[in-house]
């Protein structure tokens, strides 16, 4: 529904996609799943989700791509995307409009710390309405 707060989780690893989903469950989000970055692109611009989570390595389009789209369409630029990746590449995440950057191997700390600032930055937003 349009009110509901919504995460799109885009990521290959199924295994880990599924421990995204559960905890944004938790935290009290409705979750789309995605395994490539085309599937995430097309039910981003489909769904327009409150956040995102995005995994940079990606299969059929990389997660920097994918920002790149998000970023460059009016509809979709205002999404929170928070980059996980095995990679350290957290100021190219940040430059590109990230609202954060969480390096794998993740903890539960981490992951905690990362749907606090999601979280933290849909309330900034719905007080700005």
């Amino acid at each position: 529904k349009e009110n509901d707060r919504s995460m799109l989780i885009v990521e290959d690893d199924a295994n880990f996609a599924k421990l995204l989903f559960v905890i944004a469950r938790e935290k009290g989000f409705k979750c789309l799943l995605a395994e490539d970055g085309e599937a995430g692109l097309q039910l981003a611009n489909q769904y327009k989700p409150s956040a995102m989570i995005l995994d940079v390595g990606l299969p059929r389009m990389n997660g920097w791509t994918v920002m790149g789209h998000l970023k460059n369409n009016p509809e979709t630029r205002h999404i929170p995307v928070y980059f996980i990746s095995g990679h350290d590449t957290r100021m190219k995440a940040l430059q590109m409009g990230a609202i954060g950057f969480l390096g794998k191997p993740v903890t539960l700390d981490g992951l905690n710390h990362a749907f606090d600032r999601i979280n933290k930055m849909l309330s900034r937003e719905s007080k700005n309405y």
